[in-house]
């Protein structure tokens, strides 16, 4: 079965089409496959058109920064099955494929990536993506399971993440590291997508111990939703990413 991992930076020029996948006169079919934050002004995930049909079974189309998860013309059809189509600018179960939500095991849902910022595409064990039993196949390409075994420890020179606590935490919680110097230094937070939540340190930190509290807003001050965030320790030439989950 293919793998697939397409995940572009930027955007295709105004009149390009698929982001992900494009084709025409074709026959698509994509089984356990996932596309990732792909982007064109139309179909940020697939497009095709002129006597084209696709097929889309146990197969991710999520976060495109613009354009819709799919794009079709008359004279174009999709079928699908067990798929999750979630998080796309421009909508994601739309158009001659609304009615296949719900239908034939079709989500749309956060498909709680390990690590989506740092181009890990596995699944979380919680994941709607995940199978409910064990041996069965799940969503996308990349299977369930986030191994931090394969996750080297930090070098001389690193910086140490601790962790975040309380993690789940609702509503505020404690980022914690250590420098291994004094240097320029910023602590971000990111949603699933990559995409920027708040600043929290911008400024030069000395070397040893920190703690930096995020109270579960944007840099808006709106308040965020539930779910699963990264928070990103930049400082220097180093970096180090931790995960968190905030509940309601």
């Amino acid at each position: 079965m293919p793998e697939i991992k397409l995940k572009s930076e930027g955007k295709w020029p105004a009149g390009v089409r698929g982001g992900g996948l494009s084709g025409s006169y074709a026959n698509i079919r994509l089984t356990g496959c996932t596309l990732a934050g792909n982007a064109a002004p139309s179909g940020g995930g697939i497009s095709s058109a002129t006597s084209s049909f696709a097929t889309l079974t146990r197969t991710l189309v999520v976060f495109a920064p613009e354009g819709g998860a799919l794009h079709q013309t008359d004279t174009f059809a999709y079928t699908i099955s067990a798929s999750d189509i979630f998080g796309n600018a421009g909508g994601d179960w739309t158009g001659a494929v609304a009615d296949l939500l719900g239908q034939d095991g079709n989500i749309s849902a956060d498909p709680l990536f390990c690590g989506y910022e740092v181009g890990d595409l596995h699944l979380d064990a919680a994941s709607p993506c995940a199978p409910p039993v064990a041996g069965e196949v799940p969503i996308g390409a990349f299977g369930v399971g986030c191994a931090l075994s394969a996750v080297a420890p930090p070098g001389e020179g690193d910086i140490i993440l601790q962790g975040n606590a309380p993690n789940p935490f609702n509503p505020a919680t404690a980022i914690r590291f250590r420098l291994p110097q004094p240097a320029p230094t910023r602590v971000t937070v990111h949603d699933v997508a990559g995409r920027l939540v708040r600043v929290l340190v911008d400024a030069p930190l000395a070397e040893g111990q920190h703690e930096i509290f995020w109270r579960g807003r944007d840099d808006r001050g709106r308040t965020a939703a539930a779910g699963t965030y990264f928070y990103r320790v930049a400082s220097g030439a180093r970096s180090a990413v931790g995960r968190m989950t905030l509940v309601k």
